[in-house]
């Protein structure tokens, strides 16, 4: 009896021991593949600029999942494993980028505790992004002891004045059989829509990170789901909707835009306020028609996959028309 509870003893460390060993190794294979996927982000960000809003969005979220999961050293280590690629080009932007995977994470860190609605996590973590935008001027302005959003403005008009010089325009206008004078009127109507470029940016700048928030939210809520910690959910797609005061971000801009173009006393601030204004909540609407079209289709018991194709298809027909 003595020698059989001796045997059942040591069977159960024996149980516990490997039980810890494969516990600790999952725990490594878990922060490798979720280093890989940061590292991953950085990589897009840098070298595919096109993707960068989907890495953006993601590049957080590991190391979000870690610190939820109170593995403080494994969230560390993610998260300087991901901004290691942008040492090597920018130590500023690897130190805003350091910033942005601390501080979503640690406000999902929050979220959870506080069981916040997904409305607040939307407009805490958009301006988290908007305000390391900022940061990165501010600290870039500091260390090169000039204003980096002036000099960059400066360089942009700088191209823009001689853009018809450049090697790759100039093979570009050998494609077109048009006179001289011709080709010059093409080139100051470019001219003039390149100048107001800078000049929409920030009605872009909120419309790319509002989708760079709220995709980051779909993310970080799939990972922190696989490990069963609950945070507020999404309504279905098809029950979105707005306030109806909305609207008046709508007529604001085209009063202003109005204003504007027929009063030409009118300081050319209000044309571009309304312009930005139209960007913003233009694309808000225009989320929300792809709803509304969504649950219609809906209404029809089509695939998912279906539903996407018609809705691609009726952007790529009437989207220019909408816009």
């Amino acid at each position: 009896m003595f020698f059989e509870k001796i045997n059942n003893y040591n069977n159960n460390n024996y149980i516990n021991n490997n039980f810890n060993q494969n516990y600790n190794q999952n725990k490594k294979i878990n922060l490798i593949f979720l280093v890989l996927i940061t590292i991953g982000c950085s990589v897009v960000v840098i070298f595919l600029p096109f993707f960068s809003f989907f890495a953006v969005a993601l590049i957080s979220a590991p190391s979000t999942l870690l610190l939820c999961l109170n593995r403080i050293r494994d969230f560390y280590i993610c998260a300087v494993s991901g901004i290691i690629i942008f040492l090597i080009f920018n130590y500023n932007f690897a130190l805003v980028f350091f910033i942005i995977i601390v501080s979503v994470s640690y406000a999902y860190k929050f979220f959870l505790a506080k069981n916040i609605n997904v409305k607040q996590i939307l407009i805490v973590t958009f301006f988290i992004f908007i305000i390391a935008v900022f940061l990165y001027f501010l600290i870039d302005s500091a260390i090169a002891q000039k204003n980096t959003f002036i000099e960059i403005i400066k360089t942009y008009n700088n191209y823009i004045k001689e853009f018809d010089k450049d090697p790759l325009f100039e093979a570009y206008k050998k494609m077109f059989a048009i006179s001289s004078s011709q080709m010059n009127e093409v080139i100051e109507i470019t001219r003039s829509f390149l100048k107001f470029i800078p000049k929409i940016l920030p009605g872009f700048a909120v419309v790319y990170f509002g989708f760079v928030s709220f995709f980051n939210y779909v993310f970080s809520s799939y990972f922190l789901k696989k490990f069963d910690l609950k945070i507020k959910p999404l309504s279905p797609f098809k029950d979105w909707d707005l306030p109806w005061y909305f609207c008046w971000g709508i007529i604001t801009a085209i009063i202003l835009i109005v204003l504007a173009t027929f009063y030409k006393n009118v300081n050319e601030l209000f044309y571009i306020v309304g312009i930005n204004l139209l960007i913003i909540f233009s694309f808000v609407y225009m989320i929300l028609g792809i709803s509304i079209l969504w649950s219609l289709l809906d209404k029809i018991n089509l695939k998912n996959y279906i539903k996407i194709l018609i809705i691609i298809l009726f952007f790529l027909f009437f989207g220019l028309f909408i816009i």
